[in-house]
């Protein structure tokens, strides 16, 4: 799990969890390792240390919840054990919900918009730099090819599709575009993350 997964399950600002997992990896409870899906991102992992102390808070939880139960009696702790399975559904409903108000909002613009001659830039380079150790040179010939294909865009012959990622950083989520190649070569649809 990523730290931002964690700001989504959890529900808590950015700064917020941030602060947690960094007081967690300096006390070795978490440690950070390359995440498989995303080489930008690194994947959070209880360390020994850690998996001892979710143990010992689990046991400390249960011992607790025990001894309260003992003070009732068999009707008043089905009472408790009822009570608290609805109240575990309401907040597994509540959390649902949240989860789908949060989900990214993508919107397809056509036309030059500002800002995409770098970011397509940026896609490529850190995708092609990723997968295929490609440089400044490459992202360099992305960027000259995209800028002179934007002036081109006026043309009914040419345009460009952007997929656009709402919410608090509006971003280009990926692109295509349809007319003659622009000098250095074909682009195609990338997804970021």
């Amino acid at each position: 799990m990523t730290a931002a997964q964690l700001v989504t399950l959890l529900g808590l600002e950015k700064s917020s969890v941030s602060r947690m997992v960094s007081r967690l990896l300096a006390a070795g409870e978490l440690e950070e390792r390359p995440c498989a899906e995303d080489a930008r991102a690194k994947s959070l992992a209880l360390t020994a240390k850690g998996h001892d102390t979710v143990a010992k808070i689990n046991a400390w939880g249960t011992r607790q919840v025990v001894e309260a139960l003992d003070h009732l009696d068999e009707t008043q702790q089905q009472t408790v054990a009822t009570g608290l399975a609805a109240y575990a559904r309401a907040l597994a409903q509540c959390r649902d919900s949240a989860l789908a108000d949060t989900a990214p909002q993508i919107s397809l613009m056509t036309g030059y918009q500002p800002g995409m001659i770098g970011r397509i830039a940026q896609m490529h380079g850190e995708y092609y730099a990723r997968h295929h150790d490609f440089g400044a040179f490459f992202e360099g010939k992305v960027a000259s090819g995209v800028a002179e294909f934007a002036t081109r865009l006026s043309s009914p012959a040419n345009q460009i599709w952007l997929a656009i990622r709402e919410g608090e950083n509006r971003r280009l989520a990926g692109y295509r575009w349809r007319g003659p190649r622009p000098a250095g070569g074909a682009f195609a649809l990338v997804h970021s993350r």
